[in-house]
């Protein structure tokens, strides 16, 4: 049975624009999964539980080339989690895109997210 949650149309209009790949160090090109669970990768970016903007969803492609910092996924193997500053919110700073580098050169957003710190 497919989970039904509330999702933001204004999000996934601005991960639409977003082109694809991204390039960042080392020619590695960063896309979006395929699909998720029980959504697309889209409709689970934009899910209200994630509490993104669309100011967010514009930083996205700055974060992945020069983010503040980053580190291996505690919960995957494969993973790493970008950090960098969000615009406006005081309570939480900071916008976490974690990326799966299963294939060579080349990684798949898999989510992204909002957090209090660094290193979240």
């Amino acid at each position: 049975m497919a989970k039904t949650r509330e999702v933001d149309k204004h999000i996934i209009k601005a991960l639409n624009e977003i082109t694809t790949p991204i390039v960042i160090r080392d020619n590695v090109r960063v896309i979006f999964a395929d699909k998720g669970r029980y959504q697309s990768r889209f409709e689970h970016i934009a899910d209200k539980k994630h509490h993104l903007k669309v100011s967010d969803i514009e930083l996205v492609v700055p974060i992945l080339k020069k983010p503040l910092a980053y580190n291996e996924s505690n919960k995957k193997d494969c993973s790493k989690c970008y950090y960098g500053k969000r615009k406006g919110n005081p309570k939480t700073k900071y916008l976490k895109i974690v990326v799966d580098f299963r294939e060579v050169r080349l990684g798949r957003i898999v989510t992204i997210y909002p957090v209090k710190r660094l290193d979240a």
